[in-house]
């Protein structure tokens, strides 16, 4: 199976993340007060992405393939903030590649958990955020990641 830069986040891991990581910076975090929502942003360089491919027969993605994907997620100014890990399996349909990912990601004030499933496009993915703890016990809302050409971005947006 050839490396995906996708979060399929392969976000991570693409199956949940190590504890660890400070507190977000403030230009990392935006909250709104009225319906306390929060949009945390942080990048994983793709030279920081560990990541286990198990590749079935036939060679190449193919169906019953698992990626295992996990990171440190830096906030804006480099630092360590927390981190991230995801499962992903592919399931080969006709000429659709599809994928089943679940994943999570740990930060200072809690752990959010994150699962999507649909065609693997090599683009944006994004994730629905399935539960959390800590800060985030009532979370609900997306993990959207972004590969570029050094780095995965990510958005979380959370919203309860």
């Amino acid at each position: 199976m050839s490396r995906s830069r996708s979060l399929p986040l392969a976000l991570a891991t693409c199956a949940g993340l190590a504890a660890g990581g400070g507190a977000l910076a403030a230009a990392d975090t935006a909250t709104t007060a009225r319906t306390h929502a929060q949009t945390i942003r942080g990048s994983i360089p793709f030279r920081d992405l560990g990541m286990k491919q198990i590749d079935t027969k036939p060679r190449g993605p193919s169906s019953g393939d698992r990626a295992l994907d996990f990171a440190a997620l830096n906030g804006r100014s480099g630092r360590r903030e927390g981190y991230l890990m995801q499962a992903c399996d592919l399931a080969r349909l006709h000429k659709l590649l599809l994928t089943s990912c679940a994943g999570g990601i740990q930060l200072a004030r809690g752990r959010l958990t994150f699962a999507s499933a649909g065609v693997e496009a090599g683009n944006d993915s994004t994730y629905a955020i399935t539960g959390g703890t800590g800060a985030y016990a009532t979370a609900r809302g997306t993990v959207v990641s972004h590969p570029a050409r050094t780095a995965i971005f990510v958005t979380i947006r959370v919203a309860g």
